[in-house]
């Protein structure tokens, strides 16, 4: 599956009902189409009844920020080198972490997914992940400690890695501006 949804959204324009979604970048024009009809499928029949949704592609060039260092900036009482420091360790860290968690879900080895999931869980809230990445990540560790669902967990590590690979990103540039601001 070369695409992953990051964001979806019903409103209402008048009597329309309309949906928005995004995705991420690596999506193709026709993964994204396909996604959009995919989605617009479950939504009318599963949850709408039936209804027709009007599909608008979100045209706006809007940035989605997974991190949001306030937390860990409050925690380090502003200290650049205690926050430069708890970065590097999430940077360090994570990508590991991730690969494991792929590589216990495509080995089906559920203690290895279950600790993995455990580990980063914490590092969500502090790097200031928004809290339904952090439920992802406790429906992993759940799904793989009883075993049971085990065929809906290659679909949330699949989201955990986006987020968690995104927030690297996010973090290496904002190292890199704190840095800059400290010279």
């Amino acid at each position: 599956m070369p695409f992953r949804v990051i964001g979806l959204r019903l409103y209402r324009i008048g009597k329309m009902r309309c949906m928005r979604h995004w995705a991420l970048p690596n999506a193709t024009k026709s993964a994204s189409l396909g996604l959009r009809i995919e989605i617009t499928r479950f939504i009318s029949t599963s949850l709408l009844g039936h209804y027709p949704l009007k599909l608008h592609k979100n045209t706006r060039k809007e940035k989605v920020r997974y991190t949001n260092l306030d937390y860990l900036t409050q925690r380090t009482k502003d200290h650049t080198s205690l926050l430069l420091e708890m970065i590097a360790a999430y940077l360090e860290q994570t990508p590991p972490l991730v690969r494991a968690m792929k590589q216990g879900v495509q080995d089906k080895d559920w203690d290895l997914l279950r600790s993995v999931a455990h580990k980063m869980i914490p590092s969500f809230s502090i790097m200031g992940i928004p809290e339904n990445f952090e439920h992802i990540a406790r429906k992993v560790q759940e799904y793989a400690t009883t075993q049971q669902q085990t065929d809906e967990i290659p679909g949330l590590v699949l989201q955990l890695e986006a987020v968690c690979m995104q927030a690297c990103v996010e973090l290496e540039e904002a190292s890199a501006a704190i840095k800059s601001k400290t010279v």
